[in-house]
């Protein structure tokens, strides 16, 4: 999926504001590579509030 591999691309983005857009957009299209694209991103994410939402999008993904 097309807009898929642009979202995973845009967690790497240097601009933090792309970075919290793209965890929030994955989180709503869900599925096992958005959930490891971003698991894998919030291992290397320095910035707090990127990782907050990272954080929230992993767990919204988690199965229960």
């Amino acid at each position: 999926m097309k807009a898929l591999d642009s979202l995973v691309a845009a967690l790497k983005d240097d601009d933090r504001f792309v970075r919290q857009e793209a965890a929030k957009a994955l989180a709503k299209i869900g599925g096992a590579r958005a959930l490891e694209s971003l698991t894998q991103a919030l291992i290397e994410e320095k910035n707090e509030f990127v990782k907050e939402s990272m954080k929230k999008a992993v767990d919204k993904l988690q199965p229960k």
